[in-house]
């Protein structure tokens, strides 16, 4: 994450708590349509990776919101998105919602 500061790229300013737990393996940063996206990922236990996707909002939320992650199940893989502040998060695995979760908590 310091990485990403240094280098003006989107970084969370803290991680999920069991997330920071894990050994990140890099990190890379690409543009989107022009936007900075920065991807860092992290071995998991089991051996699997789960890769956290950040990026800057481009438009400003007209309704208050809690950050609370929508979690979505498609084919193999699990996601949970959020917007923490002017941040946009997802955290992503091949893996169940459930396992997903564990990691948000």
């Amino acid at each position: 994450m310091a990485w990403l500061r240094v280098n003006d790229a989107p970084a969370a300013q803290t991680l999920p708590q069991e997330l920071e737990k894990l050994e990140s393996l890099g990190c890379k940063t690409f543009s989107w349509n022009g936007i900075p996206v920065s991807v860092i990922c992290f071995t998991r236990p089991d051996g699997g990776l789960i890769h956290l996707v950040a990026t800057n909002a481009v438009a400003p939320i007209k309704r208050t919101t809690k950050g609370q992650p929508e979690l979505v199940q498609q084919g193999q893989w699990a996601t949970a998105t959020w917007r923490e502040g002017d941040k946009i998060y997802m955290l992503a695995m091949e893996g169940s919602r459930d396992q997903l979760r564990a990691y948000l908590l």
